[in-house]
């Protein structure tokens, strides 16, 4: 297994490279006479086809296990296509079937490496129980290559050097290529092969009726055979689990993309993930038309390198106390605090003439370690406690791809919008919108059922999600003793966790 800080270093290494160019991509296109409705559809392309394709490469990793491989490949095209778009003629046809391609084979670099990340954090807790490390302490080091180092330099090129615009295509392609040969390095599952005798299963059972069925949980026939099945593991003399209508062996689930989508659209799933894409497409107004508005408030290169090095003055330290800020907010907080964030952000940018300078713009960055740093590691975290152990890039895959689709929208509907009413009429439009939403949440919180299921852990590896019945076992299972122990237990009983 390779160490830990393998992960730290590609996230220093690849959020490094995306810094020094796509920032400054909308810029430069509007340099090139792009207007803000071809700037906007052209940025639109990266989430589209994320969209489409970024469960896909999930997907074929999961299937063929290639995951290190892939995410290499992915990471090299992705080089190789933004640094010849220096090249192409600056045609907005042209540009835009250029970065469609690109995207297509090189839209998996990014959610790969989060799946790798907790894996080999997971392993890495296992060998050394004390150790503090945590996702959010790993991918902090990608807001450090980011915002403190290479954003800010890129920001310095780009105002001493007028001329200088083939300088983040460069970059971009060195920084990619390092990023692509550590991913080679970087795990994604186990490499032992599991025995033939141990295939997992999935356990369905029917409701009061009779009528309905519920995919009740995921165990492995050796988890069995030791007498367990986590919550309600009562065995009868049969050795069938008590209470359990049929079973069915994963060899009658072996697509991939079957069981993914029975995972994502479970309607409590499928709900959180839609509220995913609405703060994705608040993060896509700012990332595509941010640097646009300040350009026309008479703003230089280097302030907006200032700008991306604010944003991670405050990600830093929210990745680093992400656990301990989910555990204190609770996931239902952590979401409705985003909105909130959100709307006092996006009322500072359409205040910023009012402001009577530019340079006003940088401690509204600052919102930024909530606006995007609490949404990842939340995004990430629901997405690795939803999927079985052999589905979680598949699932990671799909969160990435309503991300993505969100950002599609951002981008489309803010390019029309600011053609219309300017980048102070879109920001603002954007905060009502924002201010609309949370009341919905904050009202759905106080009155209704819990709008981000719960998560938490009941006994050893066995994880619970509160989400209308649905209740998934971890494929490896505790020591049969303590098994034993559990399916003894009242409080682990099935039915309560059905009937909660």
């Amino acid at each position: 297994m390779p160490p830990i800080y393998y992960c730290c270093v590609w996230y220093f290494i690849f959020c490094g490279g995306l810094a020094v160019l796509i920032p400054y991509l909308p810029v430069i296109f509007r340099h090139w006479n792009l207007s803000p409705s071809q700037i906007g559809i052209i940025a639109a392309c990266k989430p589209l086809i994320g969209f489409g394709i970024q469960p896909m490469w999930g997907q074929i990793a999961d299937y063929t296990k290639l995951h290190s491989k892939i995410h290499a490949f992915c990471l090299f095209a992705s080089a190789c296509g933004y640094g010849s778009l220096y090249f192409q003629k600056r045609e907005f046809g042209r540009i835009l079937a250029h970065v469609l391609v690109t995207e297509t084979f090189g839209s998996g670099g990014f959610f790969l490496a989060d799946n790798a990340t907790n894996f080999m954090v997971s392993k890495h807790l296992e060998r050394n129980p004390r150790s503090s490390i945590s996702y959010g302490k790993v991918r902090l080091w990608g807001a450090v290559g980011w915002g403190y180092v290479f954003a800010p330099l890129m920001g310095l090129v780009l105002t001493e050097e007028k001329n200088a615009q083939f300088a983040p295509f460069l970059a971009y392609v060195i920084l990619f290529s390092m990023a692509s040969a550590i991913a080679l390095r970087m795990e994604h599952h186990e490499k032992e092969v599991a025995d033939e005798g141990d295939d997992a299963e999935i356990v369905v059972m029917n409701d009061d009726e009779g009528e309905n069925e519920r995919m009740v949980g995921v165990a492995s026939s050796s988890s069995r055979n030791r007498g367990g099945g986590g919550r309600g593991g009562r065995v009868s003399a049969d050795g069938t689990p008590s209470k359990m209508k049929r079973t069915a062996s994963f060899a009658d689930f072996n697509d991939v993309s079957k069981r993914t989508f029975r995972i994502v659209t479970e309607p409590s799933a499928f709900l959180v993930f839609l509220l995913f894409l609405l703060m994705a497409l608040s993060m896509a107004l700012t990332d595509t038309y941010l640097f646009l508005h300040l350009e026309t408030l008479g703003a230089p290169p280097i302030l907006m390198g200032l700008a991306l090095f604010f944003t991670c003055v405050a990600e830093v330290p929210v990745f680093f106390h992400e656990k301990k800020i989910k555990e204190f907010l609770g996931l239902d907080r952590s979401m409705l605090l985003i909105l909130v964030a959100y709307i006092f952000r996006q009322l500072g940018y359409a205040s910023l003439k009012s402001f009577g300078s530019p340079w006003f713009v940088l401690p509204l960055q600052l919102l930024h370690g909530i606006t995007f740093g609490l949404y990842w590691s939340v995004g990430v975290e629901f997405s690795r406690l939803l999927a079985p152990e052999d589905l979680r890039a598949a699932v990671m895959g799909f969160f990435s791809g309503m991300n993505s689709l969100g950002a599609f929208l951002g981008a489309i509907c803010g390019g029309r919008v600011y053609d219309r009413v300017g980048g102070g009429g879109l920001f603002f439009i954007a905060a009502a919108g924002n201010t609309i939403l949370s009341l919905v949440f904050a009202l759905k919180m106080a009155f209704g059922k819990r709008v981000v299921p719960t998560t938490n852990t009941v006994v050893g590896n066995i994880i619970e999600i509160d989400m209308s019945g649905f209740v998934r076992l971890e494929s490896s299972m505790p020591p049969s003793s303590s098994l034993s122990d559990a399916g003894e237990r009242d409080d682990l009983d099935i039915d309560r966790s059905i009937d909660r």
